[in-house]
């Protein structure tokens, strides 16, 4: 199945572009996607961004499964939803 992985502002740096399709097995997780973003990306993010430990991003960075924050890894996905990585900020 796809799914469309779109990073914003912040992380667009180390994503290198701004969306990705990506092909994962039938009945993924968040953790798979998780997996592939490990495997093709997580070499260029700093240790504020990824956990190499536990295989997924830092607080306060968020992921939103079709406009809605991914409650955890488990979170089932499905052909064509678009992932949102998203990494807050705050300012005035």
């Amino acid at each position: 199945m796809k799914v469309k992985l779109k990073c914003s502002g912040y992380l667009r740096d180390f994503f290198g572009q701004e969306r990705e399709e990506v092909e994962l097995p039938e009945n993924s997780t968040v953790q798979d996607l998780l997996h592939w973003i490990e495997e093709h990306h997580a070499s260029a993010f700093p240790p504020r961004v990824w956990d190499f430990g536990q295989h997924r991003f830092c607080d306060p960075v968020v992921l939103m499964v079709d406009g809605r924050a991914a409650p955890g890894n488990t979170t089932p996905l499905r052909e064509s939803e678009e992932v949102l990585v998203l990494y807050p900020v705050a300012g005035g």
